[in-house]
């Protein structure tokens, strides 16, 4: 094959912009926006565009990877996924139009069209293209022309393989918190709707029976490479009735999307899934193939232009239903740090505008350093399997940007035609995610991805990956209960007193004096935190001082905490915490003030008990803690927090310009930093403040940021990074590793 410059495709380029901007201009001329001159100056600018593309217009095999050349040359025919600039049209023709993204997002396509078409003598038809309305790409199936029309393309990125991926393959609920009754404190998933992209469900199941509110099918017909559509008719795609049944059981795998949906969704009377009253919407994205299959044939996979095709329906539908997640029980290639170029990411990004978290397995390839693939995908959830005595699956992928892990060791579940079996796991650990989820939705309806999946990791149960490779790497398994109590009750304040002060207290000679409420591990609950404090003050005192210990014991308990306050006398007085303590549970909490004042001044509160309970009246003038000898308790009051901290940077919390390390947790979300003002570079500061165990003197990788200089401020562990962002910073969300934390930053629309 002799590649070459077709100087007719590029006049059919010209053509083709041309018409768009006259399209444009229309509609823009009716608001007063353009003149005629505007136009004419455009197309001249265009054109000598153009002139230098017809100029330089060779092919550009940097494209594509060897091995998809390669596979042209043997198959004759592949399917690829192409990704196009989105700049392929002039930048002011973009930018003033009032045209929606799908329509902007269809003539990028149209213009590469347009020229691969003319050049090749194909049509849309007979290279299977698959449009998306999300993202600028397209899917096809090229052969060596078509190929070579696309790599010698002025508007196409890269070319890569649409490669095929397998699936991922009543004791589990419980496990993560769910009550006799199968809710969780009363909630189940009502109102909410988990989306499961899958080999196709049962809906006429038991278990499923009434649950599936929509249905579609995206499926591929790919000779080559022995696969073809298990849509209804061998189309490639279809939203009908029953389009999203389950596929052929003499298939292998066909049986997968039936378990999934049981774990996700599914209500029975003995027993059920995770969110037992939410819908389903389900999504059938894998074609049946007889080659390729790792064990029996014909066996099923799935393409990633169908997954990109299938979260596109589910970002369709977020109006018409209220979605949480979209459950992806699938993988393929693992990679080590996060697969950010993955042609899914742009959808999933939408998704997660939308609220829609997208929840994949990690995959069953026994790594405990890689994540399969979407799942690798840094604003995906991935979900590792844990067994039911919360030990690390033995297949499970691990990594250290693994989200979450779920049950997915002999989970039982629904199978089709009324059946039930047990299958082990990713996949059935990340419907367990999903329909999580949905539970905590209904609790919190307006709750972003990134707060749910906050009160997931912070309130989980912690594993321990004992495999080896893995450096026992910490992870939480998923606790409902406990993620519910972070959403819905932020925050509490604990005291023993009846917050009315009846009487004062201090030393007679004046000097200093410390005043303490003691705490069990009991007592404290969920709370993770201590975020402020409220103290009562009678007379006022020269200074004044808020603390926290912790001990096994009044004999051993140490100085965790201290922080200066101005004080108010006579009133209650509130101290933020500079840092928010973050307490040993384990552990007895004592919290309390100290003050230094004159003779007869009394500047402690207390109520009046009439039983005191000898834990809120404890105080020290020397070495030992003693109780007071009076009845009553101290006014000291302490907010724990089991989730959020109001506004504080605490661990794996949303902050104004702050990254808040605990137990390599990292998230920023830069309230000021918009993707619309981002038309050249910007600088910014990020502030770390880290655990005690963190260590900040790793590498720093913060991409597509470019780090300019680092500062330690190594007695507060304070990390301050000054960094610039790139002018064009799409909205999303973008990874970021410091030593080794992995972390977020999120970039608003």
């Amino acid at each position: 094959m002799v590649f070459r410059c077709n100087t007719y495709a590029v006049r059919i380029i010209t053509l083709t912009f041309i018409t768009a901007l006259m399209l444009l201009y229309g509609g823009a001329q009716a608001a007063g926006e353009r003149t005629r001159a505007d136009l004419q100056t455009e197309i001249a600018s265009l054109n000598a565009v153009l002139e230098r593309a017809r100029a330089h217009s060779t092919p550009d095999f940097s494209k594509a990877s060897d091995a998809l050349i390669e596979h042209v040359t043997a198959q004759g025919s592949v399917p690829v996924i192409v990704r196009l600039r989105e700049h392929g049209l002039p930048y002011g023709i973009l930018a003033d139009s009032h045209a929606p993204r799908p329509q902007i997002i269809a003539g990028l396509q149209n213009i590469v069209f347009d020229d691969v078409f003319a050049q090749t003598g194909r049509d849309e038809t007979e290279l299977h293209v698959k449009r998306f309305d999300l993202i600028p790409a397209v899917a096809l199936q090229v052969e060596a022309d078509v190929l070579a029309a696309l790599l010698e393309h002025p508007n196409v990125i890269d070319i890569i393989e649409d490669v095929p991926v397998p699936p991922a393959l009543q004791d589990s609920v419980p496990l993560i918190g769910a009550g006799p009754d199968g809710s969780f404190a009363g909630y189940t998933g009502a109102g909410q709707t988990v989306a499961i992209l899958d080999t196709g469900v049962d809906k006429n199941h038991p278990l499923l029976s009434g649950k599936v509110v929509s249905e579609a099918c995206y499926s591929s017909n790919v000779p080559s490479s022995g696969a073809t559509s298990l849509c209804p008719g061998g189309a490639a795609s279809s939203t009908a009735s029953n389009s999203a049944l389950h596929c052929d059981l003499a298939i292998y795998g066909c049986d997968h999307g039936t378990h999934v949906a049981g774990i996700a969704a599914g209500s029975g009377s003995t027993f059920s899934g995770v969110a037992k009253d939410a819908s389903i919407i389900a999504v059938q994205v894998f074609s049946r193939f007889t080659t390729g299959c790792n064990g029996a044939s014909p066996c099923v996979m799935s393409y990633t232009s169908d997954q990109i095709k299938g979260l596109e329906r589910v970002y369709a539908l977020r109006n018409s239903h209220t979605i949480a997640a979209a459950n992806m029980s699938l993988g393929g290639e693992s990679y080590s740090s996060p697969c950010n170029l993955n042609a899914l990411k742009p959808a999933i990004d939408s998704l997660r505008a939308a609220g829609i978290a997208t929840v994949i397995s990690s995959g069953n390839n026994y790594s405990t350093t890689a994540l399969g693939a979407p799942g690798c995908i840094s604003s995906a959830v991935s979900i590792g399997s844990t067994t039911k005595s919360d030990e690390v699956s033995p297949f499970s992928n691990s990594a250290w940007f693994l989200s979450l892990l779920a049950p997915g060791s002999l989970i039982q579940s629904s199978l089709p035609l009324s059946g039930y079996g047990y299958k082990s796991g990713t996949s059935m650990a990340a419907p367990h995610a999903a329909g999580a989820w949905a539970v905590l939705r209904q609790a919190k309806p307006d709750e972003a991805v990134t707060e749910v999946l906050s009160a997931l990791q912070f309130e989980g149960v912690p594993v321990i990956d004992t495999r080896a490779g893995a450096g026992s790497r910490v992870k939480s398994r998923i606790d409902i209960p406990g993620a519910l109590a972070c959403l819905l009750e932020p925050g509490a304040w604990l005291r023993r007193d009846d917050g009315v002060q009846i009487s004062a207290a201090g030393n007679t000679g004046g000097g200093t004096l410390t005043v303490a409420s003691r705490w069990q591990p009991a007592d404290i609950g969920a709370g993770r935190l201590v975020t402020k404090m409220r103290i009562g003050v009678h007379d006022l005192p020269s200074t004044a001082a808020v603390h926290i210990w912790q001990g096994a014991d009044p004999a051993s308990l140490e100085l965790r905490y201290s922080q200066a306050f101005e004080p108010a006398a006579r009133q209650m007085n509130e101290i933020e915490l500079d840092t928010p303590y973050v307490i040993d549970t384990a552990r007895e909490l004592w919290f309390g003030w100290s003050a230094a004042h004159t003779a007869d001044q009394y500047p402690f509160a207390t109520d009046e008990a009439a039983d005191a309970s000898q834990q809120g009246n404890l105080y020290q003038s020397g070495e030992a803690w003693q109780n007071f000898a009076f009845p009553g308790d101290w006014l000291v009051h302490a907010h724990l927090t089991a989730c959020r901290n109001d506004g504080h940077c605490a661990p794996g919390y949303i902050c104004e310009h702050e990254v808040c390390v605990e137990d390599c947790r990292l998230h920023i979300r830069h309230r000021k930093l918009r993707a619309e003002k981002l038309f050249k570079p910007r600088k910014l500061t990020l502030k770390i403040t880290a655990g005690e165990d963190f260590d900040p003197f790793g590498s720093i990788d913060i991409a597509p940021f470019e780090v300019v200089s680092t500062r330690i401020k190594t007695k507060k562990n304070i990390l301050r990074i000054k960094a610039i962002a790139p002018a064009g910073l799409r909205p999303g969300m973008y990874t970021m590793r410091v030593g080794g934390c992995l972390g977020e930053i999120e970039i608003l629309q």
